[in-house]
């Protein structure tokens, strides 16, 4: 296997046990002075240096199978994420599994995010861009609101639920959060929203549910 990054900090990312193909596997080290780049849209470019994945241009981002983004063989060595002022969608899968990256900031120009964009990241710094006419990132709550339906689509371990939600989206927290305390007023919990691979592992502690939720879809606490 090709690893664009040096033995010690390959030694410093977590593998699970069951990935035995990966543990024992041939490791060839490779420290890139070009960056690896490609399409990701019809006017979108991503590339690759060192330890950052940035998507520039305009337009919308392709949508992808799970596992089938480009830049899928680099998801442990992607630790930072820049995406840049000008596209307008995070398509299906686009970050799934790149699990090293702490920060997500969405531009003002981004009007469409796919419900698996994030799915089993562990990002803990969420913001939205000022301007952005469809997500928001209010009080600094560390999560993606979508403004219009006041409906949480991503939050994160580090997210602090603001008054004035009504619903937690489906899948909403792919990252585990230990504490969780969700705001009167909020009438729905979404399928899957406190659930995903990592959460049997990092179950939640706690949680406080208000007097106004009224609907707690299937599998809403899934693995917890």
């Amino acid at each position: 296997m090709y690893y664009y990054g040096t033995e010690e900090r390959w030694d410093n990312v977590s593998i699970g046990s069951k990935n035995t193909s990966l543990i024992n596997a041939e490791i060839i080290y490779l420290t890139p002075t070009k960056p690896i780049q490609g399409k990701c849209g019809d006017d979108l470019v991503w590339a690759f240096l060192e330890d950052t994945l940035t998507i520039s241009g305009t337009g919308e981002m392709y949508d992808y199978a799970e596992e089938e983004t480009p830049w899928y063989s680099l998801q442990y060595e992607i630790m930072y994420v820049v995406l840049e002022e000008g596209m307008t969608s995070i398509g299906t899968n686009a970050f799934c599994g790149c699990c090293n990256f702490d920060d997500i900031h969405i531009p003002a120009s981004v009007t469409s995010i796919d419900i698996s964009a994030f799915e089993d990241t562990n990002a803990k710094y969420v913001t939205v861009a000022e301007g952005n006419t469809v997500y928001d990132s209010r009080n600094n709550c560390n999560a993606i609101i979508e403004a219009a339906t006041n409906t949480v689509l991503y939050a994160s371990r580090e997210t602090v639920l603001p008054e004035g939600i009504v619903a937690i989206g489906d899948y909403a927290y792919n990252t585990p959060a230990q504490k969780v305390i969700i705001p009167e007023g909020v009438i729905s919990i979404g399928t899957g929203a406190f659930s995903g691979e990592n959460w049997s592992s990092y179950p939640l502690e706690y949680i406080v549910l208000p007097a106004s939720v009224e609907v707690i879809a299937d599998d809403a606490f899934y693995n917890n």
